[in-house]
């Protein structure tokens, strides 16, 4: 469930840029083993995605704390008529942590193959209903890891999959509401679905579910123009392009508990202006809600990592080294990165050069367009990263590679030859990002599971020839050389070391200007 720091890391400018040491991260993913997750899915920041679940009777979960200051909780489950064969954690370190393991009359269940499940002389109504109790601050000291359980001041991070067990079979059950209940003084917020008095994930989720934060934390909830509130996205050929949303997009900075140098006002400032450039790319904000939460990291002065959850409901993660001062959150690439990922499918099976690769070429030119980002210092990183991947390319077989920087800068290098030939077609004024809008205005955000096929046939529908779809061919798949020099080049960049010049006068300069400058708004 993590993508560690992907294609770059440390201080911007650096390269190449080194994978930090972080120490507690722990790289590893969560898989709903008991719950039929299916294909794996290429998403940094995720384990396995299964596919939506059958539709079943409605389950409930009831979480308590038992003391204030404490990650001691007493749970409730039901679901009546669901015919369960019983509940089961899905990681082995959460299993070590459960007590009291209970009918709800209080007859122990038995556990069985990693599935708790009832005794054989258990009465009717016992049926579809479980009792236990989950010390997630034991979990937090055992393993330290915010894929489990990760403690920070008075702060509590969990994903649900670490206080929810999952229905056996997760086919039966359908839907799952969970209410949180806290002692006075503490509280509880998650990104997953909220509907105003509870939370909700499908059963299929709870072994890739999003974040919970309880205790004690700060809550900072803003709002921008939600999904083409600015402007409509690609109509299909011969239809009438539709009118755009009056929609509104909710965003809760969460920060965890620990010595921030940066002040709330800072960060809050730091992820808006982020968020409101990734609005401006999609034509208004991917997702209608989503969390974003800060860990503090001790003996760092970065951000030094990021991922995104989407199944349930979408948070993004960040670690925020303590010594971070607005200086450093300006120089940031991650938390675009991870908020770009927000408006694009998760990849079922292949994919993951197109997903990481989308992120890493157009993260950077977000950036530049909101003015956060020098252009050198963009096409500095493009020329190091693209140049290093290109024999990724040459080789083909892009969905085997094992290198990061294969996978992420092979994979942008694929979307810059896209772009531009997307923009020589359409003289400069169609790009890429015309088919990203495309397929989110299809449904296509970070909740819904997509075939890298599907993806490109909406790209290319919007584009108006199969551009993606050669690109893939020719490079991600048979394999072709890319002359990356020559590349730059053509587009009047020249990079020489740290230093980097334009030459407007180049044959494909104008290109290269009319992607930095991106696709006009409906308006302009």
């Amino acid at each position: 469930m993590v993508d560690a720091v992907g294609p770059r890391g440390g201080t911007a400018g650096a390269h190449p840029r080194p994978w930090p040491d972080l120490g507690w991260l722990a790289f590893a993913g969560l898989a709903c083993l008991a719950c039929g997750a299916g294909p794996p899915v290429a998403r940094h920041g995720r384990g396995p995605r299964p596919p939506p679940a059958v539709a079943g009777p409605s389950c409930s979960f009831e979480v308590r704390q038992r003391a204030a200051g404490r990650g001691l909780f007493d749970v409730e489950g039901r679901c009546p008529g669901a015919g369960l064969a019983g509940f089961a954690p899905t990681e082995p370190a959460v299993a070590a942590h459960l007590t009291a393991v209970t009918t709800a009359r209080g007859a122990p269940l038995v556990a069985t193959n990693d599935v708790f499940t009832l005794p054989p002389d258990a009465a009717p109504e016992d049926a579809d209903a479980i009792r236990y109790t989950v010390d997630l601050d034991a979990l937090a000291e055992d393993r330290e890891d915010f894929d489990l359980a990760l403690r920070s001041g008075g702060s509590l991070l969990a994903p649900a999959s670490s206080f929810v067990l999952c229905p056996s079979p997760a086919s039966k059950a359908g839907d799952i509401a969970v209410t949180v209940r806290m002692q006075s003084g503490e509280r509880f917020t998650s990104g997953m679905r909220f509907d105003g008095e509870r939370y909700h994930l499908g059963a299929h989720e709870v072994g890739v579910s999003t974040y919970g934060v309880f205790g004690r934390f700060t809550s900072e909830p803003f709002e921008l123009p939600g999904r083409f509130a600015l402007g409509p996205p690609p109509a299909p050929p011969g239809a009438e392009p539709p009118k755009a949303a009056a929609t509104r997009a909710a965003i809760e900075l969460v920060t965890l508990e620990g010595p921030l140098e940066s002040s709330a006002a800072e960060r809050r400032a730091w992820v808006e202006r982020v968020a409101r450039a990734v609005a401006a790319f999609y034509r208004g904000f991917p997702v209608a809600r989503t969390v974003v939460v800060v860990v503090p990291l001790a003996g760092h002065g970065e951000v030094a990592f990021g991922k995104v959850v989407p199944a349930s409901g979408p948070t993004v993660l960040l670690t925020v080294g303590a010594s971070a001062d607005a200086a450093a959150l300006g120089r940031d690439w991650i938390l675009a990165h991870e908020l770009f990922h927000l408006g694009v499918p998760s990849f079922a099976g292949r994919g993951k050069w197109l997903d990481e690769g989308l992120a890493t070429y157009f993260e950077p030119l977000v950036r530049v367009r909101a003015g956060l980002l020098d252009p050198a210092i963009a096409w500095r990183d493009f020329y190091y990263g693209m140049r290093a991947a290109a024999a990724a390319l040459g080789a083909g077989r892009l969905d085997a590679a094992k290198d990061y920087r294969d996978v992420y800068w092979g994979g942008a290098l694929i979307a810059l030859l896209t772009d531009l030939a997307a923009r020589e077609r359409a003289a400069g004024g169609v790009g890429l990002e015309v088919g990203l809008r495309a397929v989110l205005g299809a449904g296509g955000d970070a909740s819904t599971v997509w075939s890298l096929e599907d993806v490109v046939r909406a790209v290319d529908g919007a584009l108006g020839a199969p551009l993606l779809a050669e690109h893939t061919r020719t490079y991600a798949e048979r394999g072709a050389p890319v002359d990356v020099d020559a590349l730059f080049a053509a587009l009047g960049v020249h990079v020489d070391g740290e230093q980097v010049s334009f030459d407007d006068d180049a044959p494909r300069a104008a290109l290269r200007r009319a992607l930095v400058a991106g696709d006009p708004a409906p308006s302009d």
